[in-house]
């Protein structure tokens, strides 16, 4: 029995150093990618087709102010904003209207798309948004609302997109902490680790808060129908184009900037809720990390505890393989996250303060990847998502099904609870009535979209 399980932990030893040896050699690759894409401030090329940048909103996050804005403050010469929200009632519109006012230069609209019945919410606030786009769009961006990005995000982003073999370019967030708690500090290493092996290549998933396609490819692929009944914008996306066989870039210039607050509670849903979403949308892709992350863990913590029982029992030299084994894989762990830290100067200026993240990001490895292989067990099991305040049932292909809502507000990133939300973000509303709301009532309430537009001033 004990010769079982020896091979057993001698298997995942292999395994994982191999699983950790390829991850340090891409992360080194990935930096220099990242390290050479970054010398450029614009892309080559003066064709800017007309852009539509998509944002759905719900409740009020963290800096969502400054969120919305950079959206609003791009350098891309024709282009325009759409909001997308759920009702009238939500208390984003008042601020998106505020943030509408203070970019009177750009295009920008509010939609009201009404409540989903066949979909999830943010997928039918996506699909009603294209659906009142005329053809003069060109291309079609989409973002998130909890996520900020540079004024040259959106340049970059629609950037190489009009080749033949390709279907659509994207970001990725790079978390940064808004506190100094263990679920935060969390999140964000394993968030960025992820971030950290997106490279060169077309072989990537599509995030949902910052990617780009042309309306062309976006018809011609099915998109628009594969939406028709799932949760996931993102990774239905995804499979529509690799079914199309087009590639799927990413560049660093793409990446958004995500402050984030979490507790132990709002940590493990959302980690959970990804976990599970990407189980029924890309089953090999969820398979292939459970399995290597399975292997990580019983190398790195098997090894502690085989290392010690054999020294007790006499065998020090097989000790000593065991402990030198968990060092190694220790070290890689730290020299990744070093170069993941270098890389992120790039995208958050301020990470090089944030002290104690960075201390946590290097040393703290074995206990995120607990935590990570704990997220991954507990989404096997189950078939039920909360998000934004709707519950979900997920089905085989990743089709959905609603079981109801709550009336909670949105407040930060990882929270359901409003009253969390800074000072700034909510105390700063205009205590009247979102202007020019009243009279569209009652074509919200029959799920019709109503557009509520803004006055463009173009600059003198």
């Amino acid at each position: 029995m004990f010769s079982i399980v020896i091979q057993i932990f001698i298997v995942c030893s292999i395994a994982a150093w191999l699983y950790s040896a390829t991850f340090l050699l891409l992360t080194i690759e990935n930096r220099r990618y990242w390290k050479g894409s970054l010398r450029f401030t614009t892309p080559p090329g003066d064709n800017h087709p007309r852009v539509c940048v998509m944002v759905p909103c719900k409740g009020i996050e963290p800096g969502m102010r400054q969120n919305l804005a950079s959206f609003l403050r791009q350098n891309h010469p024709d282009f325009q904003v759409l909001f997308v929200v759920e009702s009238v009632c939500d208390p984003a519109v008042r601020l998106i209207q505020q943030v509408m006012a203070e970019n009177p230069t750009v295009q920008s609209d509010i939609l009201i798309a009404g409540k989903a019945t066949d979909c999830g919410q943010k997928v039918h606030n996506l699909c009603r948004a294209i659906d009142s786009l005329g053809d003069e769009i060109a291309i079609y961006a989409f973002a998130d609302s909890d996520a900020a990005s540079g004024n040259t995000w959106l340049l970059w982003l629609v950037d190489c997109i009009g080749r033949e073999d390709v279907g659509a370019r994207t970001g990725y967030r790079w978390m940064k902490p808004g506190n100094k708690k263990l679920p935060t500090l969390l999140a964000c290493t394993a968030n960025n680790a992820l971030a950290a092996i997106m490279g060169r290549g077309g072989h990537h998933l599509i995030w949902g808060g910052s990617w780009a396609i042309r309306r062309s490819v976006f018809r011609s692929t099915g998109i628009r129908e594969a939406w028709q009944g799932v949760v996931s914008d993102d990774l239905a996306a995804s499979r529509a184009l690799r079914l199309a066989k087009l590639k799927i870039l990413f560049d660093p210039h793409c990446l958004c900037l995500t402050k984030v607050e979490y507790t132990w509670s709002t940590l493990f849903e959302f980690f959970r809720r990804q976990l599970l979403i990407t189980r029924r949308y890309t089953p090999v892709y969820w398979s292939t990390a459970l399995l290597t992350t399975i292997a990580v863990q019983v190398a790195f913590w098997g090894g502690i505890v085989a290392s010690v029982s054999t020294g007790l029992s006499g065998n020090f030299r097989l000790s000593q393989a065991f402990a030198c084994s968990v060092a190694g894989l220790y070290i890689i762990s730290i020299i990744r996250a070093a170069i993941r830290q270098n890389m992120g100067r790039k995208i958050d200026s301020g990470w090089r303060s944030m002290r104690s993240a960075r201390i946590f990001d290097l040393v703290a490895s074995p206990l995120t990847g607990l935590f990570v292989l704990t997220s991954f067990l507990s989404s096997c099991i189950g078939n039920t998502i909360a998000w934004r305040g709707n519950h979900y049932h997920l089905g085989p292909g990743g089709s959905v099904r609603l079981l109801g809502r709550s009336d909670r507000k949105v407040g930060p990133v990882g929270s359901e609870d409003s009253s969390t939300v800074p000072f700034d973000d909510r105390t700063d509303l205009p205590k009247e009535p979102a202007t020019n709301l009243e009279p569209k009532l009652s074509n919200q309430q029959t799920h019709r979209p109503v557009l509520i537009r803004h006055r463009v001033r173009r600059a003198a």
